[in-house]
């Protein structure tokens, strides 16, 4: 992994024994999820001013019940969230809640039995996704995945909504409704939305709009579900800061766009359910 000072262009290599899945920033730490065995590691951004390189060794904490690969992390105030696929041919992820304060550990697997937790949400509580695909399972059964809500401390789950798919694979709210893509479509509330779109992902907002991204560039909708065009060719990844957009396109490039130079022209991509 690599980390450049903007300022200075000093590039600093951290050497990880493993491969990082999902990144959680918090405050001065960054949390690293990996792949294979479901590690957990954590660094402070200050250690980057003291060495040239870093070498991260010991994880945090490895989370066991048979997890292999992390599918999403979150942070919250009190709380690190990790999201686990289980497995190679195995059925059953896992929730792993760690606790900040006084480091305890909470691996909760088969929260939803037989389903992989795949995508994670907070919104004053906490929200996941799940997908009936385990450790790599090509038929997997049955063919339906849902968003469930979490109540930590009475370890309860109650089931938001259901989608005939083998995955959710993420979600986020926008004008109080759940936006949803699985495998196969994605979903603002219970309409579908054609989108031109593979590959795409979301949950970046600015200025009360929606940002989606892939392979056919960036698309941005609005409070009436219009989409506008901001860039026509493929991104990679995407940050949001203030009123730029930030993306590292096809070629590894990172580049910038303002908000205010967005193309206005925008069609609807709003249809009925199917």
């Amino acid at each position: 992994m690599l980390a450049i000072n903007p300022k200075t262009k000093v590039v600093i290599k951290t050497r990880i024994p493993s491969e990082p899945k999902k990144v959680a920033f918090d405050e001065n730490t960054i949390f690293l999820a990996n792949y294979p065995r479901a590690r957990v590691y954590a660094f402070n951004i200050s250690d980057f001013k003291k060495k040239r390189d870093l070498i991260l060794e010991k994880p945090l904490f490895v989370i066991e019940k048979k997890q292999n690969r992390p599918k999403d992390m979150l942070i919250t105030d009190e709380f690190l969230f990790v999201a686990t696929e289980p497995d190679e041919g195995c059925l059953g992820g896992a929730l792993t809640i760690y606790n900040k304060k006084d480091k305890s550990l909470i691996v909760l697997r088969n929260l939803v039995d037989k389903f992989t937790i795949n995508s994670l949400y907070y919104d004053d509580s906490l929200y996941f996704s799940t997908s009936v695909r385990g450790g790599h399972i090509n038929k997997p059964q049955p063919l339906y995945s849902s968003i469930f809500k979490f109540d930590i401390n009475r370890n309860s789950l109650s089931e938001v909504q259901r989608l005939d798919d083998y995955t959710i694979s993420s979600f986020t709210k926008f004008k109080k409704n759940w936006v949803i893509r699985t495998e196969k479509s994605t979903y603002f509330g219970n309409l579908k939305i054609n989108i031109p779109l593979s590959q795409y992902f979301f949950n970046h907002f600015m200025n009360n709009s929606l940002l989606l991204y892939g392979q056919n560039g960036i698309y941005l909708i609005d409070d009436n579900v219009n989409s506008k065009l901001v860039y026509n060719k493929p991104v990679i990844d995407l940050v949001t800061v203030k009123n730029c957009i930030y993306f590292i396109d096809h070629e590894y490039k990172i580049k910038k766009i303002l908000f205010e130079n967005f193309p206005m022209q925008s069609q609807n991509w709003m249809n009925t359910k199917d």
